[in-house]
């Protein structure tokens, strides 16, 4: 009986974009009040991701874009000028 030498491999799962949660601070505000908006990226196995681009959109308008920080967040502000529902998405950009 041959037997081979034991070899052992280290495997490297790739993290891939899987959602974006978007929250705002507060979802009522006044005319001419900034509010803040915070978007998580996290990967397939639910674990946060750092370094990822991401646009936050109004009503499919870009308004401001930034980076994922360690925790997986970036943090946007939108300053309010005007009454009137408004509808805001994030997307990798």
């Amino acid at each position: 009986m041959i037997v081979s030498n034991k070899v052992t491999v280290d495997v490297t799962v790739k993290e891939v974009l899987s959602k974006i949660e978007l929250s705002v601070s507060d979802s009522t505000i006044n005319t001419g009040d900034t509010d803040t908006f915070t978007a998580t990226a996290y990967d397939q196995n639910n674990n946060t991701m750092a370094g990822i681009a991401i646009s936050l959109m109004e009503n499919g308008t870009e308004v401001d874009s930034g980076t994922t920080d360690s925790s997986g967040s970036v943090q946007f502000s939108a300053k309010f000028n005007k009454a009137g529902d408004f509808t805001f998405t994030a997307q990798a950009s």
